[in-house]
């Protein structure tokens, strides 16, 4: 049972580094005191590329205090992954564990990693309990040695009842097994004199993995209501709430509102730290903070425009990377890099710090691409770090609902004329699409597969469900329709299912292949054939796939012949890999931004037919694209072009309407006016800069380390 706060170390961690450094420690790994913590950080010359926070247990068995903290994981063979179980008696003692070796970190004796101080062996069972998730004690030759088995069931929660911190480690742990509903059942069970804001968090993570969307929003704003401080809670409850299919426009604005009512607005910037030349000719600092730097919807979507943009001599772009980015063959993270005036890793740093660090950067213009997801930093532009501030792709499925955000970067799709009053920014519509999108590439490694590539011409095309390799089959033997959706399976709910079932009845034997992350977890796949059951479809017509590399991922769109997009939450890269690879996309919009992110894009490449106007027209035009084979053959090698031809990939295109948009918003500030909605009709003439960079079709490489 929790007796208190862990004491406090006798030394401080930086403060240790030069000792171990002279134990043989590498300069790579440093170590920090972080949130009244510790954590560890592996290091590339100035870049991050490894974090790992070690968790802290103080435990008291039978009167007596016990600290255990579990290391770090296993990096790059070397550093080794453990637990120490510690004695405290006034004093922190810990062990280390390098090259099978431990060093007590008051370097009162080195000892093996073996030893384990006899006093604390009386209490094996108990310490099993607390340790069973990664590690177990057990006797060998005449010592305990720690082993590390994976416990396939979790019985010994049940011997401690009144542990609320156990009972909610044990939840982590069935949680990463994918037993949601037995995570929630423990979570239930906890005293509620007890129960903690992050109890219910992870009460709301289990249900939406379960499909209780409602549910599921409710309890983060339970997890909010019992810390004041948890922000996160809202921040999820918001992403969330876009999945639930019973939430419409109206129920949407009024979770954001709440999330405004509940957290009031932080201190702000004092005008003096904003102050800026005004010369609407000046070169732009423009600062970008995003966790997608890197192989990431976002850097797919955005890094290419950006790497053009960042070749204008009256732009800088500082990129304020708010995640680690651990492949270090990346080579979306190498194009943003080669895009950066300045490139900062923010990864670790405190919200203050990154705050401080923003003003003392005196930005123009800050472009969050978060918003309430992954890496959020809206409370940053709450207190405003530039004078003027912009939200664009990342986390980007509705207005943030923030007053402090000046302009909302999209498109005459995704935000139709009429909807401006929905959002507390001034929608910016540039001329096409929001994005632009480049077909992924590994650069010059080996250390993924080749990507597969499209059709590019008629004798090269596969036949619909097949890999190419039988393309002369007569269409009356001619495989089984094979339906698709590789989107995120929390989109999966039962609005969507019973327009999938209704399209599997009147398709004879055709089939539907999902595909994702969780569906690795025979619970979640279990919930996706219940939910098709209550639509009349058996299990044999479904297929379950868990996650697969990338490049796996899209090779399997070879054996797809029509992809079925979600709703009310829409396919945004998914429908445009989909599209790659030679696989036509259905969708109908939802209520919000995230509604119309298959719209936009299928609409930008001139196929508006596959856009229904309700679930009726989705049906039929599934149905009837399944009946034509020769179109799906023609599709398989058309969409490719299709995409290569359409303005979705003129990345130096978007560049310049990028350029003239921020050019506006900052000759309004320059001039003293309020920010204003603006809509551009014609795109931007395409600077002469850019002309080294393209080719007769289209963008090609820039030489050296110049590559986009």
């Amino acid at each position: 049972s929790q007796s208190g706060p862990a004491p406090t170390p006798v030394l401080a961690l930086q403060d240790l580094s030069p000792d171990l450094n002279h134990n043989g420690i590498p300069e790579e790994v440093r170590l920090l005191e972080a949130y009244g913590d510790w954590e560890v950080q592996f290091w590339e010359g100035e870049e991050l590329i490894k974090r790992e926070s070690p968790g802290v247990y103080l435990c008291t068995l039978e009167g007596k205090d016990y600290i255990l903290r579990r290391h770090v994981e296993e990096h790059q063979d070397s550093f080794l992954y453990s637990y120490s179980v510690s004695d405290f008696s006034g004093e922190f003692e810990e062990t280390y564990q390098w090259n099978d070796c431990s060093f007590d970190l008051n370097f009162a004796a080195p000892f093996h990693g073996e030893f384990i101080p006899e006093d604390i062996a009386a209490h094996v069972e108990e310490l099993n309990a607390l340790l069973a998730h990664s590690v177990l004690l057990s006797e060998k030759d005449g010592e305990l040695v720690p082993e590390y088995p994976q416990p396939e069931t979790l019985e010994w929660l049940d011997r401690f009842p009144e542990n609320p911190a156990l009972l909610k480690q044990g939840c982590s742990i069935l949680m990463k097994q994918g037993r949601y509903a037995a995570a929630l059942q423990v979570l239930e069970t906890i005293d509620p004199r007890h129960v903690l804001a992050d109890c219910r968090y992870e009460a709301a993570d289990c249900l939406r993995a379960l499909g209780r969307f409602r549910e599921s929003v409710e309890a983060y704003a339970e997890a909010a209501r019992l810390s004041p401080n948890f922000a996160h809670a809202w921040h999820t409850r918001i992403f969330i709430a876009h999945y639930a299919p019973d939430i419409d426009a109206e129920g949407l604005a009024n979770v954001i509102q709440e999330w405004r009512a509940a957290c009031p607005p932080p201190p702000p910037t004092p005008p003096k730290w904003l102050d800026r030349v005004k010369d609407p000719d000046k070169k732009l600092r423009i600062g970008l903070f995003s966790p997608g730097f890197n192989m990431h919807p976002v850097g797919w979507m955005a890094s290419r425009s950006l790497w053009f943009l960042s070749k204008l001599p009256d732009c800088e772009l500082y990129f304020y990377a708010l995640s680690p980015g651990l492949n270090r063959h990346d080579p979306v993270r190498s194009r943003c890099k080669a895009a950066a005036a300045r490139w900062i890793d923010v990864s670790s740093w405190s919200p203050d710090k990154l705050y401080r660090s923003a003003l003392h950067d005196r930005l123009d213009i800050a472009v969050d691409l978060a918003g309430h997801g992954e890496g959020c930093v809206l409370p940053l532009f709450a207190r405003r770090i530039a004078p003027v501030q912009v939200k664009w792709v990342g986390g980007l499925f509705n207005t943030t609902g923030e007053p402090n955000m000046d302009y909302l970067l999209s498109d005459r799709l995704e935000t139709p004329e009429g909807c401006d009053a929905a959002y507390t920014e001034k929608l910016v519509r540039l001329p096409y699409s929001y994005i632009s999108y480049h077909p992924a590439d590994f650069g010059d490694t080996d250390r993924e597969p080749d990507l597969p590539a499209p059709a590019v011409s008629c004798d090269a095309a596969p036949s619909p469900a097949t890999d190419g390799t039988d393309a002369e089959r007569p269409e009356k033997n001619a495989p089984p329709i094979r339906f698709a959706s590789f989107n995120n399976i929390y989109k999966v709910n039962e609005s969507i299912v019973s327009v999938w079932a209704d399209i599997l009845r009147r398709v004879p034997e055709s089939t539907l292949l999902l595909k994702g992350n969780l569906l690795q977890h025979e619970e979640v796949q279990e919930r996706i054939r219940r939910l098709f059951a209550a639509c009349g479809v058996s299990a044999d017509r479904l297929e379950l796939e868990g996650p697969s590399n990338y490049a796996e991922l899209m090779r399997t769109y070879r054996r797809v012949d029509i992809a079925l997009d979600t709703w009310p939450y829409t396919g945004g890269l998914t429908t445009l890999e989909a599209l790659w690879m030679g696989v036509p996309v259905i969708t109908t919009p939802g209520p919000s931004f995230a509604g119309r992110h298959a719209l936009s894009h299928l609409c930008n490449l001139g196929l508006d037919s596959l856009v229904a106007k309700d679930f009726a027209e989705y049906v039929s035009i599934a149905v009837s694209l399944a009946g034509n084979r020769a179109l799906l053959r023609d599709l398989r090698v058309l969409l490719p072009y299709s995409v290569l031809t359409s303005p979705i990939v003129r990345h130096e295109q978007l560049a310049a309407d990028l350029h003239t948009a921020f050019r506006a918003m900052w000759e309004r500030h320059c001039a003293g006016l309020p920010p204003v909605a603006m809509s551009f009709e014609q795109p931007s003439p395409i600077p002469e800069i850019f002309a080294p960079f393209l080719g007769n079709s289209g963008e090609k490489n820039a030489p050296g380390e110049n590559r986009p």
